[in-house]
């Protein structure tokens, strides 16, 4: 017989999941797996353009990893020595078919051959309901040059379409310029697996501030390394809901590797740390209330 879940574990359980979206986001763009290079110096002034540019017909190979962990974000005495509890995994095999691509982007088809998806407390039949739903997906969408994608309708890009085709996308993350080796830009973005509620008039909506820096280059100057660094920003006293649980704070950290012959990711790995808050009245009467849970989420894109 199963144990009975917690209302806190069904809202970890429903964070894990809505998590997994920002995860697919990211990985259906694709990379390609590189080896090891020594960083070089560029001469004074040099400067570099980080653009993704890959080549029309190239097949990249893709291995996604997820991992959702959770801890007291605050615990004391014993309990502080404990290691995270695994809250789900998920890796996902998939394809990227650069149909075309041209001065303003590429189109890129995502196919997704396998997914492997584990979740403390889910019942088998949800999980296998959710494996099938993702696999054998096939997803179009323009990639710019500065790393925007916009997710396309059904049927075949033309010439001289929209960088748009819908709604739905991610923003860029890469400078419109060329940058030197130490330059840092920042990125603001919208959170894409909050649960959308309403802002109150004149507060911003919670979204994700982004440092990202140029570290160094590699293999003859082909090779571009960029580091990460951000925090979930929203209105003051006011929290982020995420599959139904409300995250008070957190921060990112991550790199990332580009191809600059191929004009493509190559490799990246991020982590989100959230600090998950206590659902209200979770506290008996006259007890203290109880600590927040911090919950890791570790990302990381590579190829076969």
């Amino acid at each position: 017989m199963r144990a009975p879940v917690s209302a806190t574990g069904r809202r970890l359980r429903a964070l894990a999941a809505s998590l997994g979206g920002l995860a697919l986001a990211a990985a259906e763009a694709g990379a390609q797996a590189v080896k090891p290079a020594q960083a070089m110096v560029l001469p004074p002034g040099a400067t570099v353009a980080l653009r993704l540019r890959p080549r029309a017909g190239d097949t990249l190979h893709l291995r996604f990893e997820q991992t959702v962990s959770g801890a007291a974000a605050a615990a004391r005495g014993p309990a502080a020595g404990r290691p995270s509890r695994l809250l789900s995994s998920m890796t996902v095999l998939s394809r990227s078919v650069v149909e075309r691509s041209d001065a303003e982007g590429s189109v890129v088809v995502a196919h997704t051959d396998s997914v492997d998806l584990r979740m403390a407390g889910a019942p088998p039949e949800v999980l296998a309901r959710a494996r099938k739903g993702m696999q054998g997906r096939a997803t179009r969408m323009r990639v710019a040059p500065d790393g925007a994608m916009r997710w396309l309708q059904g049927g075949k890009a033309r010439p001289g379409e929209p960088a748009g085709g819908t709604a739905l996308g991610l923003p860029g993350a890469l400078p419109a310029m060329p940058v030197a080796v130490g330059a840092s830009w920042t990125r603001t973005m919208p959170l894409p697996w909050s649960d959308g509620a309403p802002v109150r008039p004149g507060a911003e909506a919670p979204r994700l501030e982004i440092v990202f820096r140029l570290d160094s280059v590699g293999r003859g100057g082909t090779l571009a390394f960029v580091s990460m660094r951000g925090r979930l920003l929203a209105a003051p006293g006011a929290a982020v809901r995420v599959g139904g649980a409300s995250v008070g704070g957190g921060k990112a950290d991550g790199q990332l590797r580009l191809d600059l012959a191929r004009g493509w990711i190559t490799d990246s790995r991020i982590d989100f740390a959230l600090d998950v808050l206590p659902p209200a009245g979770a506290a008996a009467p006259g007890a203290p209330a109880p600590a927040p849970m911090r919950v890791v989420v570790s990302q990381r894109l590579v190829a076969r």
